[in-house]
């Protein structure tokens, strides 16, 4: 991502131009770059926490965009991870006892009432990431739809 030079400000410098000319001694800088240093530190934290808000801001639910997050977190240099269609319903077969009648259901529901079985679709990573599917099942949740469901398959 481009970033523009807004942000950057070089805290020293700053403390030292803004000092009056007849104080820029030399044991009055060295009292305060300590205390400007203090400074820095939170204004890193503070570029930290906008890279990263930049970062979600710029990827979505959308498949591509996921599928770029995905890479770009975990798989940089070769960017395997993708993202594939979700898989189909099966029909059911139960049957009523009282009635003796076989009742064809699309999809069992399950306990939560979601449709079992069915993913809207599958986040597709190299078998060298297997130790990280927590992880990627964490983000993947984090950015897709409240909706959707997913799958993680190992190629």
């Amino acid at each position: 991502m481009l970033y523009n030079n807004t942000y950057n400000v070089n805290f020293r410098t700053l403390a030292v131009n803004l000092l009056p000319t007849m104080l820029r001694k030399e044991r009055l800088i060295a009292f305060l770059l300590p205390i400007v240093g203090q400074i820095g530190l939170a204004h890193v934290e503070l570029m930290k926490y906008r890279r990263q808000k930049d970062f979600r801001l710029t990827h979505n639910g959308q498949r591509c965009y996921l599928r770029g997050a995905l890479n770009e977190i975990f798989d940089p240099i070769l960017r395997r991870i993708t993202i594939g269609e979700g898989g189909t319903a099966t029909a059911s077969i139960i049957w009523w006892r009282e009635e003796e009648k076989p009742l064809l259901l699309p999809a069992l529901i399950n306990q939560r009432g979601y449709v079992a079985g069915v993913d809207d679709f599958t986040v597709e990573i190299p078998a060298e990431l297997e130790p990280q599917k927590a992880q990627i099942a964490a983000v993947t949740a984090e950015y897709k739809l409240a909706s959707k469901q997913f799958s993680i398959t190992i190629i």
